[in-house]
């Protein structure tokens, strides 16, 4: 990523993923998992990769790097902080318990939760909540 970005020509806030420079998936599964294995072993170990994570989400789509981070439970304190849940542009959730939705998708599901859990939402961060 700081090689694409330092390769970046003058002028342009970002690079279009091409055949030379094809754009890159960064998939992390179990992310609270790899934190807490990771702060077991060293702490100093999980501070870097929790700010390597946060870097990538903040500043990797300008570089054709996307991210994808799964977890069952996405609260803050187990994911790295809340910084990172709000880098992240899309929430995709399945069936959660109610008192979740607003925690994962705010507060335009506060009005769906009341109803019942529905099987998944999705929130993208510059459009509504929707119900697929």
């Amino acid at each position: 990523m700081d090689r694409r970005l330092a390769d970046m020509p003058p002028g342009t806030d970002k690079i279009g993923p091409t055949a030379d420079v094809p754009l890159v998936l960064v998939v992390a599964e179990e992310w609270p998992g790899l934190l807490r294995a990771a702060q077991a072993r060293d702490r100093k170990l999980g501070d870097r990769i929790t700010s390597a994570m946060l870097r990538l989400a903040s500043e990797g789509r300008k570089a054709a790097f996307r991210v994808l981070v799964l977890a069952r439970r996405f609260e803050a304190a187990a994911v790295g902080g809340g910084y990172l849940r709000e880098q992240l542009g899309l929430t995709i959730s399945f069936r959660v318990p109610a008192e979740s939705l607003t925690m994962l998708h705010g507060d335009d599901a506060r009005e769906l939760g009341g109803e019942h859990a529905p099987p998944n939402l999705v929130s993208p961060s510059s459009r509504p909540l929707a119900a697929p």
